[in-house]
């Protein structure tokens, strides 16, 4: 029997405390910061009291929890994994495993570290789920960890995951050096369970079946996750999945991958199963057998559609699946439109950059709601606007000015129409939403369509739509019919206290603020060049504007 396997670093007295500790749960209610472990009313993690207290307590691990709170362990040191360790030296799970709801509500578990020996199942989580019985784990960060041991199935967020349990919306960050088998970030091993949504950083050691994300995935599904740390394995090693048996979907990775044998930039083997509109972009180095951009070894039943590597990036002409790209075209937007990606739900393209994923938020925080809004603080943040009409009803503030120099824009909520024509409709999607710019400055904005109608930062606004406390300075604009420094039609919305300098040019309705607008207008000003054959204005160019 492996020693110490439930002490978690504890001394022998702390074990007999814990133990106690325990037993008081099932009786008692249990010693955390409120609640009662249903699911209407999980038990609450604010302290690190508490969650040491769950991991002493197994009668509770088929409970609800929600972390209300970042927790700091302040370098505490274990020897297995803080809830549901292993309990036996045998390769199977012999401990009690977590099959309840931990719902990390978006908060983190930091500064940690695991010397695990021998022991199995390591991670914060040793296993999540049984045969019988699934779990879930959601919404939670693990950060700045260490894990060391010689052992298998090894994650920062868990060693495993068993049968319909679930991760969602959750990362790992952290250092992991393991010389045994199954070593991922986020998950040692994935066997039938589901990976959604999440992603790994750092830096991943191990011996076989090692990735960025997970070690491997037995049967179950990765999708719309990805991996950016590094990853360095003997064999079996993948920026994404060391090995692969069930589906991946619509992830990447772009960690440089080393290793001696069976290498890839996304996935080291593929055997009976799928990669599905992923692609990776890290430097792949393998010594032996068997190393490709994009997946090392693929078996014959095994499939890999619509999936890309760079060639340039990761050094690699060559893959086990997949296509290779120059790294112009893996930032080129018809090199995945015309493979069938999707990008009006699932995808965005930022300038210069390669896919990422929507659900990320791109955004540098907040939620889109009035209450919390999308925080606008860079360039890529912007550009997530630009190319996610999904957003457009949301709420938005700036946090930091932003300087465009060298980057070419197109509107938020363009006009969609492609005739050679000006139309007085508009057809697209206008912006809806509200944003706030809190006196910050967007410098050097450039937008050049000189065959395109409404045209501005913005589009065309909605009724509903809101802006306030904004400066575009330096902006050169040109477009045809419905002109404006910060949007080319308002229709019912209102401008408040914008100003405008730069060179603004088109044929006709053109204005500083607006070119054709029905809505207010308060407290705005322009300095700068206005070109127009026809209906021109400092303020609004055509229209009936309501001035306060």
């Amino acid at each position: 029997m492996k020693t110490n396997s439930h002490n978690n670093g504890f001394s022998p007295v702390g074990v007999i405390l814990c133990t106690f500790l325990a037993f008081s749960a099932m009786v008692c209610a249990g010693t955390y910061s409120g609640g009662s472990g249903t699911a209407d009313n999980p038990y609450k993690i604010s302290t690190k009291t508490d969650l040491l207290a769950l991991a002493a307590t197994p009668a509770d691990y088929g409970k609800s929890f929600i972390l209300t709170a970042d927790i700091d362990l302040n370098g505490q040191i274990f020897t297995s994994a803080l809830i549901a360790p292993d309990s036996s030296s045998s390769s199977d799970y012999d401990g009690i495993a977590f099959t309840g709801n931990f719902d990390g509500n978006g908060h983190k578990i930091v500064n940690w570290t695991i010397n695990g020996g021998y022991n199995d199942y390591l991670g914060l989580f040793g296993q999540i789920g049984t045969i019988q019985t699934s779990g879930l784990v959601k919404n939670l960060g693990v950060d700045s960890f260490s894990i060391t041991s010689r052992s298998y199935k090894v994650g920062g967020l868990c060693g495993a995951i068993y049968l319909d349990s679930t991760i969602s919306h959750c990362y790992a960050n952290g250092t992991i050096e393991n010389s045994g088998y199954y070593v991922g970030a986020l998950c040692g091993y994935n066997q039938s369970g589901t990976i959604v949504q999440s992603y790994g950083s750092g830096t991943v050691y191990g011996w076989y079946e090692v990735g960025g994300l997970c070690g491997y995935n037995q049967s179950g599904t990765i999708g719309q996750s990805f991996a950016i740390g590094k990853v360095d394995g003997w064999q079996d090693a993948g920026g994404l999945c060391g090995g692969n048996s069930g589906p991946i979907l619509q992830s990447f990775a772009t960690g440089a991958v080393t290793g001696m044998r069976t290498i890839g930039g996304l996935c080291g083997h593929n055997w009976y199963g799928s990669i599905t509109e992923s692609y990776s972009t890290g430097h792949v180095k393998g010594y032996d057998t068997e190393i490709g951009g994009l997946c090392g070894y693929n078996y014959l039943d095994s499939s890999i559609t619509r999936s890309f590597w760079d060639i340039e990036t990761s050094g690699q002409l060559i893959s086990a699946g997949g296509i290779g790209k120059t790294t112009v075209e893996m930032k080129d937007l018809p090199t995945f439109l015309n493979e069938g990606w999707d990008f009006v739900n699932i995808w965005w393209l930022p300038t210069n950059d390669y896919p990422q994923l929507m659900w990320r938020g791109g955004y540098s925080g907040g939620y889109g709601t009035s209450v919390d809004p999308y925080r606008v603080s860079k360039i890529a943040d912007w550009q997530k606007l630009i190319a996610s009409s999904s957003d457009w009803d949301k709420s938005f503030i700036l946090v930091s000015d932003i300087d465009f120099s060298g980057v070419n824009l197109t509107p938020v909520a363009p006009d969609n129409d492609s005739t050679d024509y000006p139309l007085l409709y508009f057809q697209g999607t206008p912006f809806s939403g509200e944003i706030d710019g809190r006196g910050h400055v967007l410098r050097n904005v450039v937008i050049q369509r000189p065959n395109q109608d409404y045209v501005g930062l913005f589009g065309c606004y909605s009724p509903s739509a809101k802006v306030d406390n904004l400066t575009l300075d330096n902006v050169t604009i040109r477009g045809r019919y419905f002109v404006g420094g910060l949007v080319g039609r308002n229709v019912s919305g209102t401008i408040i206290s914008c100003k405008i300098s730069g060179s603004i040019m088109g044929t006709e309705a053109v204005g500083g603020v607006v070119g054709g607008n029905e809505g207010i207008v308060q407290s705005c000003q322009t300095i700068g060049t206005l070109i127009g054959e026809g209906v021109v204005g400092g303020i609004t160019g055509r229209g009936c504007p309501t001035f306060r």
